[in-house]
């Protein structure tokens, strides 16, 4: 599959022409979704060929999918079994029409309208572009999506035969940038160390500073005692270490406010060792903190503070 996916690339490259702004994710991006009936979907990237081609864990909930959007193109592929078909192009005007195969259900896609604002629980996206999806079943298949630039697909629409279910982004990470986003709050983070000599080092210190730049105090809660989470993660994505790791936590809600123009830290220590006391293995390692609490209620409900940011860090087992 992906030598067939390599072959056509150069063919669908030599297309392109303009900057890709509305299917964006990346490797380290993970998008959530909820539907209006409770079920939840996380997208996420689970295997690329070059900067282009993409596999999204699910895309538009018709499973895993391989995606091509470069960043010299507003031409979006995507490979249907052994055919690569494009799936639309941003910049066509509203109107315009491309066929596709995506099973008897799924036949077209049409730009409906462009420059829409849009609000889904992850927030309000602007500039936004409608598609709608037509086929030849009464009951099931895409009915329409919304893509917003720099973020990707934000909400989507499909037919059942208990009735329409919709799917909506309630937060994301994409590019760096949490959603839902947070006015007035900035985030600044430090590691001790990002070049360690596991002989003279075998803690780092990775701290997280968020500032309220507000004229009102912002108050924030906590499901439990602990208020923040450090990982480790290796090369191939896995969390090797967790500051959290053999830690005693209160079960009980905790609260802080950043008081207005003020910040508050939050980080500490981690080892540099797995759950066997084992020492990480020199290369290259990502720092990862995140606030484990939630910030004031948002569209009647509370949201997780949308803050982890990663920092890099090679370990070197020097003699």
């Amino acid at each position: 599959m992906k030598r067939l996916i390599a072959s056509t690339f150069l063919t669908v490259a030599s297309i392109a022409t303009f900057a890709n702004d509305y299917v964006t994710m990346q490797t380290s991006d993970v998008a959530n979704f909820t539907s209006n009936r409770g079920n939840n979907i996380a997208v996420e990237i689970s295997d690329e060929i070059g900067t282009s081609w993409k596999k999204y864990s699910n895309f538009l909930n018709h499973g895993e999918r391989w995606v091509w959007a470069s960043e010299s193109s507003n031409r979006v592929y995507t490979l249907n079994e052994s055919d690569v078909e494009l799936f639309a192009d941003f910049d066509a005007e509203p109107g315009a029409t491309f066929d596709i195969n995506w099973g008897a259900c799924v036949r077209q896609v049409v730009i409906e309208q462009k420059g829409l604002s849009v609000t889904v629980k992850a927030g309000t996206f602007n500039d936004v572009v409608l598609m709608s999806f037509a086929g030849n079943c009464r009951d099931k298949g895409l009915t329409y999506a919304y893509f917003a630039p720099q973020v990707g697909v934000i909400e989507w629409e499909e037919m059942s035969i208990a009735g329409n279910i919709q799917y909506k982004m309630n937060s994301a990470e994409i590019a760096q940038v949490s959603y839902p986003q947070i006015t007035g709050l900035t985030v600044a983070t430090n590691i001790s160390h990002e070049h360690v000599i596991y002989n003279s080092v075998d803690t780092i210190a990775a701290n997280l500073t968020l500032t309220n730049h507000n004229s009102e105090d912002m108050a924030l809660t906590f499901p439990s005692g602990q208020t923040f989470e450090i990982e480790i993660i290796d090369a191939n994505d896995n969390v090797v270490s967790r500051w959290s790791r053999g830690k005693a936590f209160i079960q009980a809600f905790q609260s802080s406010t950043i008081k207005a123009g003020e910040s508050a830290t939050f980080g500490g220590n981690i080892e540099l060792s797995d759950d066997n006391g084992q020492a990480l293995e020199s290369g290259n390692y990502r720092v990862r903190i995140s606030i484990k609490g939630y910030h004031a209620a948002v569209f009647g409900m509370s949201q997780y503070v949308p803050y982890a940011t990663e920092m890099p860090l090679y370990i070197n087992h020097s003699n």
